[in-house]
């Protein structure tokens, strides 16, 4: 008989982080590709920085240290020198002070340094704007309200396990003063606890009850239930969407949840950290 020992989740993660970092390095000596020095400063940083986020995240340390190292700092320097002129003047002192603040305990900011050092990303911002409301070619602008409404289904979900009157005041207000109603999921989910994972799983379970011959035309919007208030009407809402020509489009924050520090959440200013 062989009893395997249960592994703590967190414990799995170094393992593959390094395993990415050691990967890439057998990648570059293979290819023939030199690693340059900053290279070697970058994986050297996040080294340090990931032995630092086990030993928080293992309760060897508190969530708050190891900001002041030279790990760290490199880090602060490396994002400032790609982020946009003047857009990241997060200090380490800034970081601590809002680290012990209490405001974000369970984000320790070295395991966001030490994520991003390993897969570093461009900061640069993106110029392009789109109108989502501007005319296309296609015949969406030429179909009338009775058409479009004859043609397609229209489906609005929520998730909220609280109080309606209390969280979802705002939504459910400026939505049926607009004609719009609203499924809201997990009203019978009671005191357990809610996580994300669950959230999608209602929301997909509610697509799944969606006649299979009504999926191919039915849109479907998804929003959070307590910070959002409606400001069109289903028929304006489904247009936009259709000028898209997309079959999935997702909403942009520059404050991205949970991934609260820069550069994981692009806030940036005096709301970096």
């Amino acid at each position: 008989t062989v009893t395997r020992q249960p592994t703590k989740p967190f414990e799995r993660k170094p393992v593959a982080m390094v395993s990415v970092v050691l990967y890439g390095l057998l990648f570059a000596f293979a290819s023939g590709s030199p690693i340059g020095d900053e290279e070697r400063r970058r994986l050297a940083a996040y080294s340090e920085l990931m032995e630092h986020c086990k030993e928080i995240r293992e309760g060897r340390a508190d969530t708050c240290d190891y900001i002041f190292t030279s790990a760290f700092e490199y880090f602060l320097d490396y994002v400032s020198k790609r982020a946009p002129q003047g857009q990241f003047s997060g200090s380490a002192s800034a970081w601590k002070a809002r680290c012990v603040s209490g405001i974000l305990v369970k984000d320790p900011p070295v395991c966001w340094a030490a994520a991003y050092m390993l897969i570093p990303f461009p900061l640069t911002e993106n110029e392009e704007v789109i109108d989502c409301a501007a005319p296309t070619s296609g015949s969406v602008d030429q179909i009338s309200t009775e058409d479009l409404l004859s043609q397609y289904k229209f489906k609005a979900l929520t998730v909220e396990t609280r109080n309606l009157e209390e969280q979802t005041c705002a939504l459910l207000r400026t939505s049926c003063a607009l004609g719009m109603d609203f499924e809201v999921l997990g009203q019978d989910w009671g005191k357990r606890k809610m996580t994300r994972a669950v959230k999608i799983r209602l929301v997909a379970d509610a697509l799944k009850r969606i006649p299979e011959e009504e999926r191919n035309r039915t849109i479907v919007i998804n929003v959070d239930s307590s910070d959002v208030f409606i400001q069109s009407d289903k028929e304006t809402i489904m247009r936009n969407f259709l000028r898209q020509d997309s079959r999935l489009l997702f909403s942009g924050e520059m404050d991205c949840f949970p991934f609260r520090y820069f550069p994981m959440s692009m806030t940036l200013g005096n709301n970096t950290i």
